[in-house]
């Protein structure tokens, strides 16, 4: 049951088919969502209308460990990153252009 004001989810995945959503930013015409176990960066185009979204891609599946943080970065193409090297002392704050 919907309450007033609220909508149903545009996407919605299964953590055995890319990981769990850590964090979501929302940049121009696309979310981008980080996730824990999945170890991945995803996008997905908003549509044309502006309420759906389509297809989601991932990028750099377990390049990097686990993704924690994600922020769009002020007056720049890009987002920030933060991941956890799963114990191996590579943790990274990675920079990712987009547009």
């Amino acid at each position: 049951m919907l309450h007033r004001g609220n909508v149903h989810p545009k996407k919605v995945w299964k953590p055995e088919d890319g990981g769990v959503p850590a964090q979501v930013a929302i940049v121009d015409n696309a979310v981008y969502v980080i996730t824990l176990s999945g170890k991945r960066l995803w996008r997905l185009p908003i549509d044309a209308s502006g309420v759906g979204v389509g297809s989601a891609t991932s990028y750099y599946n377990g390049a990097y460990g686990r993704l924690r943080a994600l922020v769009k970065v002020p007056g720049a193409d890009q987002l920030w990153m933060g991941s956890s090297g799963n114990g191996t002392s590579k943790d990274r704050i990675l920079k990712v252009t987009i547009g």
